[in-house]
């Protein structure tokens, strides 16, 4: 193994998961256009297959420090599975259904 290949990021390590969450919020940014805040407060929807309350709490957090507040000017729709994967379909469906902005999962 190569000196400079010591540190990958796994797929599955919390390295990588920050890494991910870093470049979806770097994302969700970028799309906030202009046209999104002409129409309103931008909605976010949210699906997790699981109750993620440390998770969901970093989400909002990561939005506040880029100064996005829940409501204020921006909305969220979070909707969890809560565990049972067969529900993501009909969940997501329901996401697009309620003309949110950006779908993050």
């Amino acid at each position: 193994m190569k000196a400079g290949m010591r540190h990958q990021v796994k797929g599955n390590s919390k390295r990588a998961r920050v890494f991910r969450f870093v470049v979806c919020l770097i994302l969700f940014s970028a799309c906030l256009s202009a046209e999104a805040q002409l129409k309103g407060k931008p909605k976010i929807g949210v699906l997790t297959p699981a109750e993620r309350q440390r998770e969901a709490a970093a989400f909002r957090e990561g939005l506040r420090s880029l100064g996005y507040v829940e409501g204020s000017n921006i909305l969220l729709d979070v909707r969890s599975a809560e565990g049972k994967l067969e529900r993501m379909p009909e969940l997501a469906a329901a996401l697009i259904q309620s003309d949110v902005d950006i779908f993050f999962r």
